[in-house]
Parts: structure tokens; C-alpha cells; sequence
């Protein structure tokens, strides 16, 4: 399955991965919350888990675009004797199918590039397709993961003390039946902008936009209302899916739909990909007025301090100064040996040159500074 630009996979934990997973247990930033506790400390409990004889748990292994990264473990809580009196035992429902999760990225490559949530939802749908509830139980003082599991649709239930580390825990719980949408739509809010999520309302207005020849300048062609309603679709949907992308924009006080601004896994093979990029597209009259620029320090602000991203970028035509002075206003830089063909435009198009700008982490932060 692909999640953003990227191809997510997990397979059982297999005897040749054992040494990789004993690897990345000792890493600094696991063992932080491991603390080498339990069955896998030692390469003789750990085999326990990885070829089947540890009966309580099921272990697995997240490939990233072929690259393993992550290791998963559940268990099923009814048939788990850990779990019969325990911290779980109040929450059993009668009939319901219900998991107890555990997981870590190993690969310090993969650390901030956002892939925690898209992989437990992924997981949770494919491998736990037949749960009614699964539960998590990190310790009160992991802020990050916490902070991961709530963006995946967990909620805290109370905090305990476990028997196998004796500090504060917290329990939480995901209704595993409504995690279709796991990350509820972000909006982000500035001095005069609501970046929110996709309303029907929003549709008209942008079929107008997308007929507009001036905004669709540097576009191939212009869209019709039908093609205009499809896009505006799948952007809703990404957002659902992820909790961020394309945002809609309002102005309040002026309209309630003056375009869109946000962010998207770039969607074809270049040399600069994968990459996130950050876009915008206002209808005319709200041109020259800073929203552009306004909403989309906004949006960069959100990639690197929520999505923890080193990088973004954003292309155009080598003809839109309008859209690349934008691009400047947010510090992006700009290097010609960048420049490439666009493969979704025709063959020989004059608009199939783009310019690519880009703005990392450090340099975004040394712009708030100055």
C-alpha cells in the first residue's frame, strides 16, 4: 500500500531478522523507553518472539519502500494470560476482537519523517483488519509517542503502573471499527487565514477559480467543473487519510473560500524525490493582498514542527515570477542545476520547464529569528 510517496509493507518476524531487531532495541532512543527490560534483552528471549514459541505475541517487521525500519508486536488480550489481571481486564467487552500494540522505529534514517501514524493505521488495517478495539500503553512521560498515538485515533483511558517497568503508563484505546479516518483534518489558523479541511461549499467556488484563464496560466489547460470537483475529492480525502494536505482557505470576514494552500507528497519520480512540496492557488481577486505568503510560512511551519520534516519544495514554471517571488518571500532558495522537466506535462510543452525552489528546517528557523 502507498502512503504518501512512499510504499509501506510488514512481514512476520522472521529468525533472520533477529540480530536487526537486537540492534535497533539497544539504539539510544528505543532503550530510552525499553530500558532493556523483558524477553527481548537477550538473544535467546528475543527468538522466542521472533519464531513463534513466545505464545502471548505476534512480532512483525514495517518495510519502508523495501527497507525494513519498524518492529510491531501484538498480542490478542482474551487469549494473552498477561493480561487476565490486569491493567485491560476492566476494558474487555464480551464479543469484541481486541489487540494489545507495541512498536518502535528502529532505523534512526527513518526518525521525524512522519511515517509513525501511516504505519499504525496501515498495520491496524491490514494485519489487525479483524479488530473491534486495540490498546497501547506508553509510558506517561513519552510525550512524542503520545502525542503519535492521539494523532492516530488512541484515546487515554487512565494511567497505571506496570508490573514489567514499574513507572506510570498510560492505557489507551483506539475503536479499531472507525479508524477509516485515523488522524482528524488539521487546521491551522493565522492573523486573517483558517486553513481547514474541505467543505461541499468550497466546490463551486473552486470550479470557478480553475475556469479562470489567469489563474490557470501556467497550468497545461483549464479545468471543467466536473474535473474541478474531482480534484477537490481526492485533496478532502488525502486530508482525511493524513490530516493535512491542500488545505482549503478562508479569509474571515471576506469569504469563506478564497483558495487552497498546503502541502502533498510530491506525486512523480525526479531527481528531488520523495520530497514534500508546498503549494497555493487563490482566485484572482485575492491576489497581491499577502495571503499566498501569509498562509504558507503557516504551512511550513506545521511541516517541520509537526510532521518533523528536514525539507520542502516547491516548483513552477520558469515564466511565474507572481508564484517564485512567493517562494523567495519564504526564504526558499533557488538553484538553476535544480531545474527540470515536468513528466506530467507534454512532451515539448512550453510550460514543461520548472524551477525548483527549497527551504530546509535550519533555514526556516533561522528566518523566524532574524
Amino acid at each position: 500500500m502507498k502512503v504518501d510517496s512512499r510504499m509501506l509493507t510488514f512481514s512476520r518476524a522472521e529468525e533472520k531478522y533477529e540480530s536487526l531487531i537486537l540492534e535497533w532495541l539497544h539504539k539510544p532512543h528505543v532503550n530510552e523507553w525499553y530500558h532493556g527490560q523483558g524477553l527481548q534483552n537477550t538473544i535467546e528471549g528475543l527468538r522466542r518472539f521472533v519464531t513463534g514459541n513466545q505464545p502471548r505475541f505476534d512480532a512483525w517487521i514495517a518495510f519502508c519502500d523495501g527497507k525494513p525500519f519498524g518492529y510491531l508486536m501484538t498480542s490478542v488480550v482474551e487469549e494473552n494470560e498477561a493480561h487476565s489481571d490486569s491493567q485491560y481486564a476492566k476494558w474487555v467487552e464480551p464479543g469484541k476482537k481486541m489487540y494489545t500494540l507495541d512498536l518502535l522505529i528502529g532505523d534512526t534514517e527513518f526518525l521525524g519523517k512522519g511515517l509513525s501514524t501511516p504505519m499504525i493505521k496501515q498495520f491496524i488495517q491490514e494485519i489487525l483488519s479483524d479488530a473491534d478495539i486495540v490498546f497501547i500503553d506508553p509510558e506517561a512521560s513519552n510525550e512524542k509517542a503520545i502525542h503519535v498515538y492521539e494523532r492516530a485515533g488512541f484515546e487515554k483511558l487512565e494511567q497505571f503502573v506496570a508490573s514489567w517497568h514499574p513507572v506510570s503508563h498510560w492505557l489507551m484505546k483506539l475503536n479499531a471499527k472507525n479508524s477509516k479516518q485515523l488522524v482528524d483534518p488539521q487546521t491551522i489558523r493565522t492573523e486573517r487565514l483558517i486553513l481547514r479541511q474541505w467543505q461541499k461549499s468550497d466546490f463551486a467556488p473552486f470550479a470557478e477559480l480553475n475556469a479562470d484563464p489567469t489563474v490557470r496560466e501556467f497550468f497545461p489547460s483549464i479545468l471543467n467543473s466536473a474535473e474541478s470537483d474531482a480534484l477537490a475529492e481526492q485533496i478532502e480525502c488525502l486530508i482525511n487519510e493524513k490530516g493535512w494536505g491542500f488545505w482549503a482557505v478562508s479569509c474571515p470576514g471576506v469569504s469563506d473560500f478564497i483558495g487552497m494552500i498546503g502541502l502533498e507528497r510530491v506525486n512523480f519520480d525526479a531527481p528531488f524525490t520523495p520530497a514534500v512540496e508546498i503549494g497555493w492557488r487563490l482566485a484572482r481577486p485575492y491576489w497581491g493582498k499577502g495571503y499566498a505568503t501569509e498562509g504558507a510560512k503557516a504551512a511550513l511551519r506545521f511541516a517541520f514542527e509537526e510532521l518533523g520534516l528536514n525539507e520542502v519544495v516547491a516548483f513552477t514554471t520558469m515564466e511565474n515570477m507572481r508564484s517564485r517571488s512567493v517562494m523567495e518571500k519564504l526564504g526558499m532558495t533557488h538553484d538553476p542545476n535544480d531545474d527540470f522537466d515536468h513528466p506530467k506535462v507534454p512532451e515539448g510543452h512550453s510550460l514543461q520547464r520548472h524551477v525548483l525552489y527549497r527551504i530546509s528546517r535550519k533555514q526556516f528557523d533561522e528566518g523566524l529569528d532574524e
